[in-house]
Parts: C-alpha cells; structure tokens; sequence
C-alpha cells in the first residue's frame, strides 16, 4: 500500500538551508527522538548543514529546538 504524504516545508527555511538544490529531510515523533538525533550527529560529522526535520508532534519539535536542529512541524491532526 501507498501513503502519499504532502507537507509544505517552510520555503524561507528550504532556500537557507539548500546546498546545489538538495535538502535532505527525515520525520518523527517524540516516540523516534533517538533515531532523529542519530542521523542529524551522522549529517554532521560528515559537516552537511542543508538537512531538516519534520516534528510530528510538539514534544519532538521542542527537543530539536532546544538542539538546535532545522525543524518544522508536520502536525496534521492525525
């Protein structure tokens, strides 16, 4: 089965943070904090800086926050 999943990411924040036109993304919930944190630490140990995350709910997009990680809600009511 498919699931096609359509979020508009914030442009201002897609443009900043884009290198030649890639911008690599990941999603999670708090319930996935630890993976989300593994692959930003393995994005910057290779110093990549054009990468986001999707916060599924509001306790993982306060810790990314508070990390300092390129964040943006994907909320959907869900």
């Amino acid at each position: 089965m498919h699931c096609a999943v359509h979020v508009l990411l914030p442009r201002d924040n897609v443009h900043r943070l884009a290198k030649d036109g890639y911008l690599f993304v990941t999603w999670a919930n708090h319930h996935y904090t630890d993976f989300a944190m593994s692959w930003v630490q393995r994005l910057r140990a290779l110093n990549l800086t054009n990468y986001m995350v999707g916060a599924m709910d509001e306790d993982i997009q306060a810790t990314l926050a508070r990390r300092n990680v390129p964040t943006f809600s994907m909320q959907s009511g869900e």
